[in-house]
């Protein structure tokens, strides 16, 4: 039995031993920092804020000016139809230039600049034959006076308002996010300290049984003892050295689900992790309806349904707006110049030149001004009244959400007060457990000593320490993660992790 409680022993240091090479020792921190950048999750928001930026640059860029140009060229073979035109076909010819720019603008205005230039030639057999030169440059503008047009800019730059809110909503949702994943990963990081804890409290489960196990070797030897009551001891030893492989299990597999939610490459994982941040309970005082304002004023959920509200009443009031008759005001200012062969007074020919046609637009020798007021009214108008009652019922859906999720968040800020202080009550009750767990062990081994007591009841007495010294630990894990969900419920706990969205 001794051999095999050695070979057992020895299993276990070569273990032990395996267990300790190549260890990395990594603080809370740092887990923290790792799980944040390296979480797929949110890579994925982060790229969703991306492209609502560009959804928001999208709605500007309609308002960007435009720039139209044509050019273009004809020929075309005709028949004389006068004496002037001479008495054989002749093909005439024509090349045009056209340019535009187009510029609009969000509060229902637009204007225009139009630019022509056309030269011809007839190709007829005349004196007055030749080429021609015109030119004309317009000026036009269009107002909206009613639908489409307003002094406040929540109906001119809706677009541009709501594409902002989209914006921030996809950053409150990036914190969400952010936030989970830090839950997720100090819960982890303390469940391995917590294994790590309990491997710990196991092997000085070991350490008790083989010293009881020495002393009753002495006492069978001095013949103070029946060998029989040796074998219960070893049975202890044996199961306590089972109790250990079962704790490296539980420490292999915390250590495995903190590598998962850091995302760690896989070629990391042979690597075994060692926290250095040790089991601190800092106790400070907590104020209740605090609490209740910090949740209010910095949970994101609360923020975007805000956000989503702000979208609604944007809608709203873009809606009413359509529903009003479409009046336009617009109107234009044009010069021309034109150029051709002609005959002076003294019957001298005067060929064409492109400069007199110029002159004469520069020179506005010939404006034309136009205004005009259209009027287009649907009287039913059925789709801006159901546009605006579908906004309506949006935002009356966004409070009701808004109001069922600040009941949720009060009961997770109330939820998470009862937690830290029933750990905190656990953590004062366990620690006096310990120690009188622990004068309790010593008592019996005097007992023992002394002959009254047995093996089985100071082996008993050892698992009640052990015990007594796991629900301590446990005790202080579980207020660690009560204020990380504190500090989430209350919508702090990036500002706690100092941790930034950007």
């Amino acid at each position: 039995m001794y051999r095999i409680l050695s070979s057992l022993l020895f299993l276990w240091l070569l273990s032990i031993t395996a267990f300790g090479q190549n260890e990395k020792k990594i603080s809370l921190a740092e887990a923290l920092k790792t799980a944040v950048e390296r979480n797929l999750d949110i890579q994925l928001q982060r790229v969703n804020i991306e492209s609502q930026s560009l959804g928001f640059d999208l709605t500007k860029a309609r308002f960007e000016p435009v720039v139209n140009a044509t050019l273009s060229t004809s020929e075309r073979e005709n028949e004389p139809r006068n004496i002037l035109e001479g008495d054989s076909a002749f093909t005439s010819t024509s090349d045009t230039l056209s340019a535009q720019l187009l510029k609009n603008f969000d509060f229902g205005f637009s204007y225009s600049v139009d630019f022509t230039a056309n030269t011809a030639n007839s190709g007829a057999q005349s004196e007055l034959a030749g080429d021609t030169y015109f030119t004309q440059l317009t000026f036009g503008f269009e107002q909206q006076l009613l639908r489409g047009f307003s002094l406040s800019k929540e109906i001119y730059k809706k677009d541009q308002l709501v594409a902002s809110r989209d914006i921030s909503i996809a950053e409150q949702d990036l914190e969400i996010q952010i936030s989970s994943i830090i839950q997720q990963t100090e819960n982890a990081y303390w469940d391995l300290v917590y294994a790590i804890e309990q491997l710990k409290v196991t092997k000085q489960s070991l350490d008790l049984a083989k010293t009881l196990y020495d002393q009753n070797k002495i006492k069978i030897e001095v013949g103070t003892l029946a060998p029989i009551e040796l074998v219960n001891t070893e049975a202890t030893v044996a199961n306590r050295e089972r109790d250990i492989i079962d704790a490296e299990n539980r420490v292999r597999a915390a250590e495995d689900a903190l590598k998962k939610v850091m995302n760690l490459p896989f070629q990391e994982w042979p690597t075994h992790l060692m926290p250095s941040d040790q089991l601190t309970v800092d106790a400070s005082s907590i104020d209740e309806t605090e609490s209740y304002e910090l949740a209010r004023r910095y949970r994101p959920e609360l923020q975007k349904t805000n956000l989503e509200s702000q979208k609604s009443l944007l809608e709203i009031k873009y809606n009413q707006n359509q529903l009003k008759p479409e009046l336009k005001l617009g109107g234009t200012y044009r010069t021309k110049g034109f150029d051709a062969n002609s005959v002076s007074v003294a019957n001298q020919l005067r060929e064409a030149e492109w400069y007199r046609s110029i002159d004469e637009l520069y020179g506005i020798d010939f404006p034309e001004y136009s205004l005009q007021l259209s009027l287009a009214w649907n009287p039913l108008n059925k789709q801006a009244k159901i546009n605006l009652a579908r906004a309506r019922a949006t935002l009356k859906q966004t409070e009701l959400r808004h109001q069922q999720t600040e009941v949720n968040i009060m009961e997770e800020v109330r939820s998470a007060l009862r937690e830290i202080e029933a750990n905190l009550k656990a953590i004062k009750a366990n620690e006096k457990s310990v120690r009188f767990q622990e004068e309790n062990l010593k008592a019996e081994e005097q007992k023992f000593q002394n002959g009254l007591s047995t093996n089985y009841r100071v082996s008993e007495v050892q698992d009640q320490l052990s015990q007594s010294r796991s629900t301590l630990i446990q005790s202080k894990v579980n207020y660690l993660k009560a204020m990380v969900s504190y500090h989430k419920a209350v919508g702090n706990l990036l500002s706690q992790k100092q941790i930034s969205i950007q």
